[in-house]
């Protein structure tokens, strides 16, 4: 399945970003990035 990542990007004034990604590998980048996504599954 693939994995949502909605997080908001301070820099740019609260605006709402969303991103899909096929595997959850990428959660731990973005992890490691401190970035702090919040998960959904896609639909």
């Amino acid at each position: 399945f693939s994995v949502c990542l909605y997080w908001r990007r301070t820099e740019q004034l609260i605006r709402t970003e969303k991103d899909c990604f096929p595997n959850s590998f990428v959660l731990v980048l973005y992890y490691l990035s401190n970035q702090i996504p919040e998960v959904r599954q896609c639909h």
